[in-house]
């Protein structure tokens, strides 16, 4: 029986497939015909077949139940009967039994054979976070109908195993035309209190109580996966919680961040800082977490609480530590007794020079780096960049020793193809645990005008043709020449000066060769010497 329920108002019709199949193992001397009846007639049903009597082994007959309008809505049971030959007795030892299902809805029957179709489901936002107000859309088409539009079919959905939303999510009018697609929206603004962050399932349904006879209901059904990422958060923790250290030492931690949802650990960034650090002291926090607190030689013995603090996206939290300066001693010993003196501990500088650097793209540049000593024996001090550019080539010439020392910290940019802007760099200067910074300015600017590699290459080229050099030599020797009898022949001309007439108004010359005026009678400038 295909299928096993239906459902439907006063007043309508619906219809169930009937298979009828006789026992392999049963051995039929002849075929016998078999009818098809109903037993207990209900009241307001009336039931049908097509065929109702068979000859054959193996058949199909379709059952028509039509259902008065005066009928009582509520659940009823049909009991249908396969009996083989209808003049034998009823019931029979050979009969077949199979009960059906009928849900008779309140309110008028829909007649109308459509064919409703859901599709393309979709869940706004995606993914949605926990306490979204979550909305489900979806396309209800009419893939064929024998009723005019419009026509209203309930709709709606779930999520998970949780109920409907009450009246599965309302009755759309459809308008058609048929194979025209409607926008659904199911709005679950109801449903914030039992979302939970994980993989859910939701599931919408088109005519659930069987309203129309569809000749398809593999399609009025659609199911979407989506999965609720949690609320951003984020846990701050600090390892180990304390430390212990001498005066001038330092200590070193990590701190760790954990998030609501892994994938906020990419792309999220933690604003932290630190608090609460006892006199002479200092911290360095490294982009892996590692944190490490300096002190001083002055650094008064104690235990000192310091708190940190870490902001992202709104959200803040902080955990605190514990910093014990511990105040050690060392035994010498004499010829006379034994006295106890505090050691000092080692203590260095780092500086950097220049300060600021500016450099074209493709080009060299370089800063010296001083390691100097303060007190108690000189350990190694092994130095360290960070802030450069991935592809920016770098290196120390001496990136490790005992100070005082210097080091040239050479960036080549050669093959860069950083952006050009301000870099602030800092050299990590490391002794053990005691650890310095520095820090300093790259400032990369894009390659400037090629005008003077052109202008060279092209001399390069001129000059790389013997017939180009030789007469270039020739030109370069003649000119001395000329520049040469020149010079000679102003030294070899003699003239002794006159004196200037007296005159009322005399036109004035000028010489040619430098524009100063010209004395009336002279043959010579008297400025530049050339023949006037």
């Amino acid at each position: 029986m295909d299928p096993q329920n239906q459902a439907s108002a006063g007043g309508g019709t619906v219809t169930y497939t009937i298979s009828v199949n006789y026992d392999p193992g049963e051995v039929l001397a002849s075929p016998l015909p078999t009818i098809l009846l109903v037993t207990d007639p209900i009241a307001g049903l009336t039931t049908s077949f097509s065929p109702e009597t068979h000859v054959l082994i193996q058949f199909t007959s379709t059952m028509t139940v039509q259902i008065a309008p005066s009928i009582q809505p509520g659940s009823y049971t049909i009991h249908v009967y396969a009996h083989p030959d209808p003049n034998s007795p009823f019931p029979g030892p050979d009969d077949k039994e199979v009960d059906v299902g009928l849900v008779v809805l309140s309110g008028p029957a829909t007649l109308a054979n459509t064919d409703w179709a859901l599709s393309d489901l979709t869940i706004s936002p995606s993914p949605p976070d926990l306490g979204d107000d979550i909305q489900i859309f979806a396309d209800l088409t009419a893939l064929s109908t024998n009723a005019p539009y419009p026509q209203s079919v309930q709709s709606g959905c779930w999520v998970d195993n949780l109920p409907p939303l009450p009246p599965w999510g309302g009755t759309p009018k459809y308008s058609g035309p048929t194979g025209t697609p409607m926008l659904l929206q199911f709005d679950f603004s109801s449903w914030t209190q039992y979302q939970t962050a994980g993989t859910h399932q939701v599931t919408c349904l088109v005519d659930p109580t069987s309203e129309y006879n569809d000749p398809d209901r593999s399609n009025n059904k659609v199911s979407l996966t989506f999965t609720f990422l949690a609320k951003f958060d984020f846990n701050l923790a600090l390892s180990p919680s304390s430390q212990s250290i001498n005066p001038g030492g330092t200590a070193n931690y990590m701190i760790l961040l954990t998030y609501s949802d892994p994938r906020y650990s990419k792309g999220t960034t933690v604003d932290i800082q630190l608090t609460g650090l006892g006199p002479g002291m200092d911290y360095h926090l490294s982009q892996n977490g590692a944190l490490a607190i300096t002190t001083s030689p002055s650094t008064p013995a104690g235990t000192y609480t310091f708190t940190i603090v870490g902001t992202a996206l709104g959200v803040t939290h902080q955990t605190s530590g514990t910093l014990t300066v511990t105040q050690q001693s060392v035994t010498m010993t004499t010829t006379a007794s034994t006295s106890s003196m505090p050691s000092v501990p080692f203590e260095y500088s780092v500086s950097i020079s220049p300060s600021t650097q500016s450099v074209e793209i493709g080009r060299i540049t370089s800063y010296v780096v001083t390691v100097s000593p303060k007190s108690g024996n000189p350990v190694s001090v092994s130095l360290t960049l960070e802030g450069l550019p991935s592809d920016i080539q770098s290196s120390f010439t001496m990136p490790s020793g005992n100070p005082p020392y210097t080091s040239t910290l050479n960036l080549d940019l050669s093959t860069s193809t950083a952006s050009a802007g301000t870099y602030v760099l800092t050299v990590i200067a490391t002794a053990g645990g005691n650890v310095k910074t520095a820090t300093v300015t790259l400032i990369i600017q894009e390659k400037s005008s090629q005008t003077e590699t052109t202008t060279a290459t092209q001399l390069g080229n001129i000059l790389s043709y013997p017939t180009n050099l030789a007469i270039i030599l020739i030109a370069v020797i003649g000119i001395g020449l000329v520049a040469f009898s020149a010079r000679r022949k102003r030294s070899s001309v003699q003239y002794t000066p006159r004196p200037q007439p007296s005159v009322t108004q005399q036109p004035v010359n000028y010489c040619a060769n430098c524009g100063a005026p010209l004395k009336p009678g002279k043959q010579f400038c008297t400025s530049c010497g050339e023949r006037a």
